[in-house]
């Protein structure tokens, strides 16, 4: 196990990985293009997994461009700037980075809370997710259940909400990829990419541990209460469970 491990998306630092509380770092431009800026380090989360990219500004003396958009091109993370504000930013100039740090932190305790619905179900059916999505304080994950049946929406609302009342405390760290397991990857596809040296487990103390790349709470307290909104038929054996927070 590794807990400072740093991972980089190309030869971008990402910081927001180790702490997903940090919402504001000094960098270095490294490159600039028509998709926007590659900096040396960055706490803006890059998106993937069904959550989306963060979004905020760059800062250079008197001057600040919101970041519209994450770009992954050849290996490098782009920031995408409004006003064109790759074109008034040079290779070797320091910048603040600035996360919109409110939306970020309610997309910590969407997907922490999602985590933690998935984490109740599976303790009934064992299904896996088959899919997901996110908003800041909604989403959608989608199960598998085969010829199982769901428990009923009310039961299942207050079992998640009774773990949110425990005040889990949440971890995240790395381990070698040579030592990762089956039952760290709680989707019905493995989803994890190749030729990864390390990964990165998040674990609810006591109530679940997978293989995951976002952003998240250091409690379950912080997450407020879940609301199971809707289940949704998707086909045979499979549902669609929608929850909102608040």
């Amino acid at each position: 196990m590794e807990e400072h491990y740093v991972e980089h998306y190309g030869p971008t630092q990402r910081l927001e990985l180790n702490d997903p509380y940090l919402s504001t770092n000094r960098a270095t431009v490294i490159r600039t293009g028509p998709d926007g800026i590659v900096l040396d380090r960055s706490c803006i989360y890059l998106g993937g997994g069904g959550q989306p990219h963060d979004t905020g500004k760059i800062l250079r003396e008197n001057k600040e461009f919101l970041i519209t958009n994450v770009k992954k091109v050849e290996g490098n993370a782009y920031l995408t700037l409004s006003e064109d504000g790759s074109d008034h930013l040079q290779p070797g100039d320091d910048v603040e980075v600035a996360v919109d740090f409110e939306r970020r932190y309610q997309l910590m305790r969407t997907h922490t809370a999602m985590h933690l619905v998935a984490a109740v179900l599976n303790k009934i059916v064992d299904a896996p997710v088959s899919g997901s999505a996110m908003e800041p304080l909604s989403g959608r994950l989608d199960f598998d259940l085969g010829s199982l049946s769901m428990p009923p929406t009310e039961e299942l609302s207050e079992m998640c909400n009774l773990e949110v009342q425990a005040a889990r405390e949440l971890r995240w760290y790395h381990i070698s990829a040579d030592d990762q397991s089956d039952d760290l990857i709680k989707t019905a596809a493995n989803l994890l990419p190749k030729g990864l040296t390390h990964i990165r487990i998040v674990e609810i103390e006591g109530l679940d541990r997978q293989a995951d790349g976002g952003t998240h709470v250091k409690n379950t307290s912080e997450i407020g209460k879940i609301s199971i909104d809707k289940v949704e038929s998707k086909g045979k054996g499979f549902k669609r469970v929608r929850i909102s927070l608040s």
